[in-house]
């Protein structure tokens, strides 16, 4: 699915820019549809927006790493690449080489199911 132009949803379903008020639709769960009720603690409402996002990714169709191509032997020589980024520098938390390799590897798990 695109994100087409002009708000609401084309022929095709796909939601367009104008659909989204983003900082407080999604602050207020909105877009990814998670209920978060005041009491509920941290961590819970943060494990509930991986699963939306998770839901997201397959609602949007992205394709897991294996179905681009990638294979997991790769995982550090893409880990590598993360780490030498400059926008690296940029990251709101201080990331080494082994928390690239984490990163990929979850994303490539993720794409085993």
């Amino acid at each position: 699915m695109r994100v087409a132009e002009d708000g609401g949803e084309n022929e095709s379903g796909a939601l367009r820019r104008g659909s989204i008020r983003w900082a407080r639709q999604f602050a207020d769960g909105e877009v990814l549809q998670v209920p978060i009720p005041a009491c509920q603690c941290a961590r819970q409402a943060a494990e509930q927006a991986v699963e939306a996002v998770y839901r997201l990714s397959d609602d949007l169709e992205i394709p897991s790493l294996q179905a681009l191509g990638f294979t997991e032997e790769e995982i550090p020589v893409l880990a590598d690449m993360a780490f030498k980024d400059p926008q690296t520098i940029g990251n709101p938390r201080d990331l080494r080489r082994g928390s690239y390799v984490q990163i990929w590897q979850r994303a490539f798990d993720s794409g085993k199911k």
